[in-house]
């Protein structure tokens, strides 16, 4: 069974001379060692995330990817896909940790199911 990871220790408050990239780099340090993985959800930022994680060599080990959600049409889904719309993306890859304190959730069998 892989190593879990119970908390997340906070990361030191950013100084005007700390970057974005050394606020990632802390990330990745403190999440590859312990075989642990990163997604994020970006409906502001545009992938900008994306691409400060993804510049950190190694970055691949533990940023599984990101979400980008920029479009305010999205057009409407069928009914039996309704109730798997409402889990948030990372949760249905399986990818959710921090956010999800029992641990990631499953949609319903008879829902997956009918994805064929």
């Amino acid at each position: 069974m892989p190593p879990t990871l119970q908390y997340i220790k906070p990361l030191s408050t950013p100084s005007q001379q700390e970057t974005a990239q050394d606020i990632a780099l802390q990330i990745h340090n403190l999440l590859a060692p312990l075989n642990q993985i990163l997604a994020a959800a970006e409906p502001l930022t545009a992938g900008l995330l994306s691409s400060i994680i993804c510049s950190i060599p190694g970055a691949s080990t533990m940023y599984r990817g990101a979400i980008i959600a920029k479009s305010l049409h999205t057009p409407p889904i069928p009914n039996p896909f309704a109730r798997l719309r409402q889990l948030a993306p990372e949760e249905r890859r399986g990818e959710c940790l921090g956010s999800c304190p029992d641990g990631p959730r499953r949609a319903p069998e008879n829902i997956l199911a009918r994805r064929g």
